[in-house]
């Protein structure tokens, strides 16, 4: 079970059922994109409705030792920012061979997509 605060202040609490729940079972329908380490899926949390990114790291990878720990080091690390310019971690964590960071759903996506850069 995973915990959030709000900007409003109010905790938001959700578990990795409604994860997949939120992104239908990680389908096709919600993926935002895709990388070589894994892929970004769209999803809402209920009751709460907030939109929400969820990160994945694809299944053959998860036996690697060295890559779930860099996997680990960056949401650790992005867990600690708090900027306006930089996406807010909500959870982290692995669930069987699923290891996921849930964060802040920003609406116009990429900055390399969008031209920004």
């Amino acid at each position: 079970v995973a915990t959030s605060i709000c900007a409003n202040g109010k905790a938001v609490v959700f578990s990795f059922a409604q994860i997949e729940v939120a992104t239908d079972n990680f389908s096709e329908r919600c993926k935002l994109d895709e990388g070589a380490f894994g892929a970004v899926y769209r999803g809402k949390l209920r009751p709460s409705g907030r939109l929400v990114a969820i990160k994945v790291l694809k299944p053959e990878l998860v036996s690697r030792q060295d890559v779930r720990q860099r996997f680990t080091r960056e949401a650790v690390s992005m867990a600690k920012l708090t900027h306006p310019h930089v996406v807010q971690i909500f959870d982290y964590g692995q669930e069987a061979l699923t290891l996921y960071i849930v964060m802040e759903y920003c609406e116009n996506g990429d900055l390399y997509k969008v031209g920004s850069y």
